[in-house]
Parts: C-alpha cells; structure tokens; sequence
C-alpha cells in the first residue's frame, strides 16, 4: 500500500501535485470567469430593460451613428482573445498544502 519512497516515487509525486494545484487554480479561474459572465449579463439585461443598451440613431432620423454598441458575438471574440495567466497566481488561502 506505501511505496518505497525511492527518487522516482517522490518525482512522481512532486509531479501530481503540481498538476492538482493547476487544476484547482484553472477550476478557480473558470469559476471567476463564470461569475463574471453572469455579472455582465445581468448588467446587459438590466441596460436593455433600462432602454441604455440600444443602438444610437442620430439626429437626422434613420442612420446610425458612426459608434455602435458592441454585439453579444463582438464581446465573445474579445474575451477569446484574452489570454489569462493562471500559472503564477498565489494561492487561495482555503487552499491545502501538501
């Protein structure tokens, strides 16, 4: 059931390790991104509700504007674009060390 603590065991496990504190760190940062999706789209939701989120007409009747407000396809490609860097990011203090 216990390994002789030999190099290759202690590697091997150094390595899993590492890979179970990435995994947490990913899992926190999809779960913060998650969160902040919602944020935005109740905040959408909410603008549109308001009457704010709509496309601005200008003063001569059918045109639009020269600035538009982003699409819902315009803000998915830019947070594609995003890169997030987990990797060096501290630890959270309800994390478990090993």
């Amino acid at each position: 059931l216990n390994p002789m603590p030999t190099e290759e065991i202690v590697q091997m496990f150094n390595e899993l390790r590492s890979d179970l504190v990435l995994v947490y760190e990913l899992k926190q940062a999809y779960s913060n991104c998650e969160y902040e999706q919602q944020m935005l789209r109740h905040r959408y939701d909410a603008l549109l509700k308001a009457g704010g989120a709509v496309t601005p007409q200008s003063e001569s009747g059918g045109a639009p504007d020269s600035q538009s407000w982003p699409g819902a396809d315009d803000i998915k490609t830019e947070a594609k674009e995003q890169i997030i860097d987990v990797v060096g990011a501290p630890l959270t203090p309800n994390s478990v060390s090993f």
